[in-house]
């Protein structure tokens, strides 16, 4: 077993982070890094030495933030506060299934689906319905309040 994984294990057995919180450092520790050596160019005919993302509008299955360490690596701040990201991955993913194929909100860029999700915690929010990972105290929901209220 490697140090960092025992590292994590060990913050997750002190509280220092929740299992969902180690499930996607351990996730990121696994995924290969694939160098870009080679230059891309840029919309100015520039060169740059990574490329851009391509942030394209698309379903939420086939946008670059589908999977769910991307999805929580966006929402970090949120993650910390509490919050269960992967509820609402679920609940975005789910809410984009369910339209039909023309409505023009099935298709989003990375940004606007990140958007959506804030949104969908917002008003979970305001309902007294926000989905957390365990019991919070009174002081962190406020935090959160006023974080989604500033979003």
């Amino acid at each position: 077993m490697s140090t960092q994984l025992i590292d994590i294990l060990i913050a997750v057995e002190n509280g220092r982070l929740t299992a969902s919180q180690a499930y996607v450092q351990i996730n990121d520790m696994n995924t290969p890094k694939e160098p870009r050596s080679e230059l891309v160019p840029t919309k100015k005919g520039q060169a740059a030495l990574f490329g851009e993302i391509d942030d394209k509008e698309a379903v939420f299955w086939e946008s670059p933030i589908s999977d769910l360490s991307i999805f929580t690596g966006r929402l970090i701040k949120e993650m910390h506060m509490g919050v269960n990201i992967e509820y609402y991955f679920q609940a975005v993913h789910d809410w984009c299934a369910q339209l039909p194929k023309r409505d023009k909100r099935r298709k989003k860029s990375s940004i606007g689906w990140i958007a959506t999700a804030r949104n969908f915690m917002r008003s979970d929010q305001e309902k007294g319905k926000l989905q957390m990972l365990n019991a919070v105290n009174e002081d962190t929901s406020s935090k959160m309040s006023k974080f989604l209220a500033n979003r």
